[in-house]
Formats: C-alpha cells, sequence, structure tokens
C-alpha cells in the first residue's frame, strides 16, 4: 500500500472530500489530487501540512503506527477532526485549549490576580504551548503560576 491509498484513507476516517481535505491542508486541489493518486509523493512543505491536520507522517509513509494523532487502538480509524467546529479545530486542539483556559483562570483565582485580556491570552497560549508538547499538565501549570506568583511578591 502506497502513500497515495494511505493518504485516501486518512481523508475517509477524516469524512472529507478530496477538496476539502486540499482546502483543509493548505494543499492546492490539483496537487492533493496527484498525491492521492499515487502520481507524485507529496513535498515536504505538503507533508507538513498533512501532519498539521492530524495525519500522523510515520504512518503515512510507511504504514505503521497510527493513522491519525488521537486515535485509541491500532487500526482505529475514528476521524479526530470534530465536524461540528467550523474552524476545523480537532477534538485534542479543543480539549488542550479548554484545559489551557481552565489552568489559566484556576490558577489565577489560586493567586488572587487579574490580567489584562491581552497578557491573559498570552498566558494562555504559552500554557496550550506546554501542554501540547507534552511538557506539563493542568495540575503542572497551575504550579507554575503559584510559583511566578511567589517570585513576584
Amino acid at each position: 500500500m502506497g502513500i497515495g491509498v494511505r493518504l485516501k484513507g486518512a481523508r475517509v476516517a477524516l469524512g472529507l472530500t478530496q477538496k476539502e481535505m486540499a482546502a483543509r491542508s493548505g494543499v492546492p486541489f490539483p496537487s492533493y489530487y496527484k498525491y492521492e493518486s499515487g502520481n507524485v509523493d507529496p513535498s515536504a512543505k505538503a507533508l507538513a501540512a498533512l501532519s498539521g491536520i492530524g495525519i500522523q507522517l510515520n504512518w503515512l509513509l510507511t504504514g505503521e503506527g497510527e493513522m491519525l494523532r488521537g486515535q485509541k487502538a491500532e487500526g482505529d480509524q475514528q476521524p479526530e477532526a470534530d465536524q461540528s467546529w467550523p474552524s476545523g479545530l480537532t477534538r485534542r486542539q479543543t480539549d488542550l485549549m479548554r484545559t489551557s483556559i481552565e489552568a489559566a483562570e484556576e490558577g489565577l483565582d489560586a493567586i488572587d490576580s487579574e490580567m489584562a485580556p491581552a497578557d491573559k491570552a498570552e498566558l494562555i497560549l504559552a500554557i496550550y504551548d506546554l501542554i501540547h508538547k507534552g511538557g506539563a499538565d493542568k495540575a503542572g501549570i497551575l504550579r507554575i503560576i503559584k510559583l511566578a506568583a511567589k517570585r513576584r511578591a
């Protein structure tokens, strides 16, 4: 099974048409069509874009491992994308953002502190980044905020 066949499998698992897959990934439709048909291998830029929508590149290139980030079990082809979100966010991204916002709010409450909206947005983005990269969980974030408040005082 080649890259084109696996790419089609990922698209079907995500519940997308070829045009929707191309639009969501930012890959021009004619290029995407050639990738899926197996006539051309995706460029590095296209692979990065496909990874950005949740396709595991190791699986796409080798057929090994999980098809999509966040799959529950090997071979599970449930779509990661939550089609009810017009922004195209995945369930994982939505959950991470929810956890990031909750951690920021709970942390600020714990230290009895307020922030300007722009500063709070930066805090939430930093928390999202930490959680997304596996560097912390919600409890760890709360601990960081409390420690930062003690240092500031």
